[in-house]
């Protein structure tokens, strides 16, 4: 054999896998488009699906109570529900609440002469004012209970402008109040 047929059964055993007859695997264009037309088949199904939903229907309204889930009941002196909540819910969505009548649990605390509901006793020894309930007590019920856990009742609004840096997380007129430990009313 010449070098020069040598050359050229190289060239051909190296183009056909080895020397064997294997069929080369050839992609073509239509083994490319199988799985975009897959692709653009799921997506116009899923538009299509989007464009189904109902436009412009609302959920029936429901009351302030019903949207945080809420246990609200018939409560002795009240004459709407009273809404049994944890500080910290109240603390973490405040708006959740304004409106609502309330019961809340914490350690009622003396800043700069205001009445403060905090979480613990820690954030009231630490000040941590934006983390408190502002508690407006028309009825003087508080007094002497200040530095203690104590349970609050009462209408529960936005917290008003003031000069603190923090802003009180909202405001509670107290209507009623009863020692945590106790379990007795408080006030005079």
């Amino acid at each position: 054999m010449s070098a020069n047929h040598r050359q050229m059964a190289r060239r051909h055993i190296g183009s056909n896998g080895g020397g064997r007859h294997h069929r080369r695997n050839n992609v073509g264009v239509k083994d490319l488009m199988k799985p975009s037309i897959f692709l653009s088949a799921g997506m116009l199904a899923a538009i299509s699906l989007i464009g189904c939903q109902p436009r412009g229907v609302e959920p029936p309204v429901e009351s302030t109570a019903q949207k945080v889930d809420l246990r609200c009941t018939a409560h002795g002196g009240f004459d709407e529900r009273v809404c049994a909540t944890y500080a910290t819910a109240v603390i973490s969505n405040p708006s959740k609440y304004f409106g609502l009548t309330i019961a809340v649990r914490g350690f009622l605390a003396d800043v700069n002469g205001e009445d403060l509901l905090f979480l613990n006793k820690d954030a009231a020894l630490i000040k941590d004012i934006s983390s408190a309930i502002l508690c407006d007590d028309p009825k003087h019920l508080l007094q002497g209970e200040v530095g203690g856990y104590v349970t609050l009742y009462g209408k529960f609004s936005k917290a008003p402008d003031s000069n603190y840096l923090f802003v009180p997380a909202g405001k509670m007129v107290v209507e009623k109040a009863r020692d945590s430990y106790a379990h007795r009313e408080v006030g005079p």
